[in-house]
């Protein structure tokens, strides 16, 4: 019986390993290409040139479109708001992607991080730089950027800071002479 019970104990031992070493070797490429700290992100502040009144972001970095799925944008107005929790979060850079507000249970709506949206993704394929356009940021206000893994366990850039501009509307109205 113990002869019977060594041959599948035997390939369960060599399939865990294997699952193991596996695991191991798609988590070293990921965290090859993706380690702390690893990413220069810049950030510019503009205003939109269509949209009146609407400032908006262009976080560039360098990284490959296929790693865009693994990557997290986390943004927040507050000097600590990464320490305590507030912030929002994009999960995977995307075009249809979505900011989720996230804050402690006791603080209630966070100005400035409620309406971000993404604008546009430019991916050069030559360079790998990225640049990402958030639209809906608060005039004034300042912003502080970071990648993060999607794990959230590890920042993978530094942090960016830019303050939205008040975007002015130049236009004037043409005046129609009335006749009386």
């Amino acid at each position: 019986m113990r002869q019977k019970m060594k041959l599948p104990l035997t390939l369960l031992s060599i399939l865990l390993i294997a699952g193991v070493v596996a695991s191991a070797w798609k988590m070293s490429v990921t965290s090859m290409a993706l380690q702390a700290n690893s990413i220069e992100l810049k950030c510019d502040i503009s205003c939109h040139e269509s949209k009146i009144r609407t400032p908006q972001a262009e976080l560039s970095f360098k990284a490959g479109q296929d790693q865009l799925s693994q990557i997290a944008i986390e943004v927040t107005v507050f000097k600590n708001g990464f320490a305590n929790g507030t912030l929002a979060r994009l999960t995977g850079i995307s075009r249809e992607g979505k900011f989720v507000v996230v804050r402690p249970d006791n603080q209630s709506n966070v100005s400035g991080l409620e309406r971000l949206l993404v604008g546009g993704i430019e991916i050069s394929e030559a360079t790998g730089l990225v640049t990402v356009v958030i639209e809906g940021l608060e005039p004034g206000l300042k912003y502080y950027w970071r990648l993060q893994s999607l794990d959230l366990a590890t920042a993978l850039s530094n942090t960016a800071v830019c303050q939205a501009p008040a975007c002015p509307f130049d236009q004037v109205e043409e005046q129609v002479p009335r006749i009386r």
